[in-house]
């Protein structure tokens, strides 16, 4: 069959990078579940890391088991936002004219205080 396409000078070509593209894309899809397995497998290892090095540091003074696993729904959220704003106008008038400066200062600050707290999947009421 190979004998075939190779005695083919211009005809084939374009048939050719067809079928290289198509096996290409095939060894990349047979491959994305081997890549998508190691991928898990490296972040559990480096969670499970983390976990026994907090452990390590913390001997004796938390004495719980550490969670693994991050659960959005069982995150308890407060905010407090302080907003101060204060602003000064001028109008300048120079004498004899008609018109005159307008200028405007504003001066505002934003003070946001979030805290975040993580509960057991028994203290929260769905």
């Amino acid at each position: 069959m190979f004998k075939k396409i190779t005695n083919i000078k211009g005809q084939m070509v374009f048939g050719e990078y067809v079928l290289t593209f198509f096996i290409v894309i095939s060894m990349m899809l047979g491959m994305t579940l081997y890549l998508k397995r190691a991928l898990q497998a490296k972040l559990r290892d480096a969670k499970l890391g983390m976990v026994s090095v907090v452990q390590s540091r913390a001997a004796g003074q938390y004495i719980k088991q550490a969670r693994t696993e991050y659960e959005p729904y069982y995150v308890n959220t407060s905010s407090t936002v302080d907003r101060d704003s204060s602003s000064v106008q001028r109008l300048t008038i120079s004498p004899g004219f008609s018109s005159g400066i307008f200028d405007m200062q504003i001066d505002e600050s934003t003070d946001i205080k979030t805290t975040s707290n993580t509960v057991s999947p028994r203290a929260i009421n769905f």
